[in-house]
């Protein structure tokens, strides 16, 4: 007796699926190791050297001067890590993932306790293309809406953006003077010392 057509499709997909599992067939999922393995070796991993550009560099020891050590200057960090995506649907969670998960920020700034104070970016003449006045966009509204201030300054005006400067006094309220002598710091304590 011959099977019958619906017999058949049932049985070829059967056949299909335990070929994939067991590797014979690329699905990207499982039994592909040795390809990953072997297309490993046919590639080159070689450092960057540098992690910033001359243009973030610069930025990196404006940003870190202005901070005067009250807190840590993280370079590249990805948005994926400073900004949790929360939603009930998991469809509509992995696309709202997806969008920022492979997009970073040029420095994020952290408490000295390690709290995510803001970020920033420095807006260099490639933020004038339209794709990425379109990441701009979705980066403005996924910070916005996480509560997390970001600065944005051309290149060579960090240190003189009026935002970064708002920023940081509200991060860092400067003291205020108190009764007459108050206002002095006072010495520093000296730890392991020797005589």
């Amino acid at each position: 007796m011959m099977p019958s057509l619906v017999e058949l499709v049932i049985l070829i997909a059967v056949a299909a699926i335990v070929v994939a599992l067991a590797g014979g067939i690329g699905t990207g999922k499982r039994g592909t190791g040795k390809r990953i393995d072997e297309a490993l070796g046919a590639v080159q991993f070689v450092s960057s050297r540098t992690l910033l550009s001359a243009v973030e560099k610069a930025a990196f020891t404006d940003l870190v001067k202005a901070l005067a050590r009250r807190g840590y200057v993280c370079p590249k960090v990805r948005i994926a890590d400073l900004i949790t995506v929360r939603s009930k649907n998991r469809s509509l969670w992995r696309t709202a993932f997806n969008r920022i998960a492979c997009k970073h920020v040029d420095f994020a700034v952290m408490s000295l306790k390690g709290d995510i104070l803001f970020a920033v970016e420095i807006d260099d003449r490639s933020h004038e293309r339209a794709d990425r006045k379109r990441r701009d966009r979705l980066v403005n509204h996924v910070f916005e809406a996480a509560g997390i201030p970001l600065v944005r300054a051309a290149p060579g005006e960090l240190s003189r953006s009026e935002a970064l400067a708002a920023i940081i006094e509200r991060c860092w309220p400067a003291p205020r003077p108190g009764p007459v002598g108050d206002d002095q710091p006072a010495p520093p304590k000296r730890f392991g010392t020797t005589r």
